[in-house]
């Protein structure tokens, strides 16, 4: 099993400090979306827009693949 490269997260994290069952600070961290799914959403915009489609028609398992396989390609170009 490989492991994917999801570039990190594509927007600031938010921390808090909350207290604990003991009263004792514990910090939340919420990382929200990751790089590489942010460049699969953007990269499912072109694909939808119609210049890879069948007359309006999709191959809805392929959008998806071919959607992280452009994000993968973009990582990889930041490196």
């Amino acid at each position: 099993m490989s492991v994917i490269d999801s570039g990190g997260y594509a927007f600031p994290s938010s921390y808090e400090s909350r207290p604990d069952f003991y009263g004792r600070k514990s910090l939340i961290v919420n990382g929200g979306m990751t790089l590489r799914d942010y460049f699969a959403a953007e990269a499912v915009k072109g694909l939808l827009s119609g210049q890879f489609s069948d007359h309006g028609h999709y191959n809805l398992n392929a959008v998806p693949q071919e959607a992280y396989r452009i994000a993968d390609s973009m990582l990889k170009a930041r490196k």
